[in-house]
């Protein structure tokens, strides 16, 4: 009988751990960084709902697409699911994509970038049949810090509690507000 008790409390205990564990959101933002699979000025990457932003020592790329590039639907076709292609499926399909820079005016030129809380998955890209343009093992964080971007102020780049990213710039209180300041390239206004 105690041990039936013993095993139906761990049982339940159990089953109570999981239901809390499903319970809270996946994160699902990953900050890749870059080992030479992409463009030099580019620290870190990241895949967002729409779009792809890079994280660069002088400032902040966003890639951002009006469609999901990789859905295409099949009109014709009695599938009711999306398959992924990368190719366009039809001399009209064309996918339309907006780059918006964000530059960090008089931002230290050596600003560190520290990726943090290391995932547990790592990527490989294999580019070309050129082994010295194929990066492995490469890791990817759940968040990017910018150390002294300014002077006395860093930056955080992370996934909030509802699955987007957000980011703070933090800094002493005693900074003039104009020690920061930011240029954006390819938007009509902020």
């Amino acid at each position: 009988m105690f041990l039936k008790r013993m095993v139906v409390c761990v049982l339940v205990g159990w089953l109570s751990m999981a239901a809390a564990l499903a319970a809270q959101p996946t994160k699902s933002l990953d900050f890749i960084e870059n080992r030479g699979q992409w463009d030099s000025r580019v620290r870190y990457a990241a895949n967002l709902h729409q779009g792809r932003l890079f994280l660069e020592s002088d400032g902040l790329t966003y890639a951002l697409f009006a469609r999901n590039p990789l859905a295409h639907a099949h009109a014709d076709s009695k599938l009711t699911t999306q398959r992924p292609t990368l190719a366009p499926t039809a001399a009209t399909d064309q996918l339309a994509a907006h780059a918006l820079h964000v530059r960090f005016a008089g931002a230290n030129a050596q600003v560190q970038l520290r990726g943090e809380e290391a995932t547990s998955g790592v990527r490989n890209y294999l580019h070309d049949a050129d082994p010295t343009r194929w990066a492995s093992k490469v890791p990817s964080f759940r968040q990017v810090r910018y150390q002294q971007l300014w002077s006395g102020i860093d930056a955080h780049f992370y996934e909030n509690a509802q699955q987007q990213l957000e980011y703070d710039f933090r800094g002493n209180s005693q900074l003039p507000t104009a020690a920061a300041s930011f240029l954006t390239l390819g938007s009509q206004s902020v």
